[in-house]
């Protein structure tokens, strides 16, 4: 960025933006320092504005010399191993879901049974097995992600939004 003082376009802001995602998935930012730069950048309006964003961020880092596990093409997942850790608000909340539901569809079962005097056929196999196949499916899957990149696009539009109206303004 060589002449401070011109605007920066959109792409311009996406570069910045990219390089702040990249540092958040390294551990080089939490969740909340990355949301209140990634607001900086898309309210920036001039090169001077967006580089003091990213000046305290290294630049690209060559994978020789990075501390990320890069995984090799073809290398097996160790069996067992979840694609969405178990402690992610997604899965607690996924099995949660599903817990709950199973519970409360077996308690109306057990109620009708109590009432009817004799236990009635368990229809709430058929609410707790898809759930539960479609959690751990979401779960394999790595749905967090999908979260996530979901509410940064939201971010990014709602912020594209804000500064369209204020440039009609």
């Amino acid at each position: 960025m060589e002449q401070p003082e011109l605007r920066a376009a959109d792409a311009d802001r996406e570069k910045v933006a990219e390089k702040l995602r990249t540092a958040l998935s390294e551990g080089r930012l939490d969740l909340s320092e990355f949301d209140e730069r990634l607001q900086a950048v898309y309210a920036a309006k001039t090169y001077a504005e967006l580089a003091p964003i990213t000046a305290d961020l290294p630049g690209p880092v060559p994978v020789a010399q990075s501390q990320l596990a890069v995984p090799q093409a073809g290398a097996p997942v160790p069996l067992g191993a979840p694609a969405v850790p178990l402690k992610s608000g997604f899965a607690r909340k996924a099995i949660a879901s599903w817990a709950s539901t199973s519970l409360i569809t077996t308690g109306i079962w057990g109620a009708i049974s109590i009432s009817t005097g004799h236990p009635i056929y368990f229809w709430p196999i058929w609410v707790i097995l898809p759930m539960g196949a479609a959690v751990v499916a979401k779960l394999i899957k790595g749905s967090d992600h999908e979260e996530h990149e979901r509410s940064e696009r939201e971010q990014r539009r709602a912020l594209r939004d804000e500064r369209r109206r204020e440039r009609r303004d």
